[in-house]
């Protein structure tokens, strides 16, 4: 659903306007985006697949190996997972 509705490409955007300018642009969104993303998912397979498929193909374009963009996409993705969720419930 966060794909269909345009989630992941608006959490691109944000963190391509904080980190897009610096020297690694696209790892650094990729890093800023999956935070924003784990906010709200906390799992790390959704950042993966919410984010890099945006991000994955950005770092690629710019000069990444394959390998590296996929393996910083994952890195940054696992933190997902301990995030504080914004829209979980807080514990009685």
């Amino acid at each position: 659903m966060a794909q269909k509705i345009g989630l992941g490409q608006l959490f691109i955007d944000l963190a391509t306007a904080l980190t897009g300018r610096f020297a690694g642009g696209p790892a650094k969104v990729s890093v800023v985006s999956s935070a924003m993303l784990g906010t709200i998912s906390g799992s790390s397979i959704a950042n993966t697949v919410t984010t890099g498929a945006l991000t994955i193909p950005a770092m690629i374009k710019v000069g990444f190996q394959r390998h590296f963009a996929a393996a910083v996409e994952a890195a940054s993705s696992t933190g997902g997972q301990i995030t504080p969720p914004v829209l979980g419930r807080w514990p009685s």
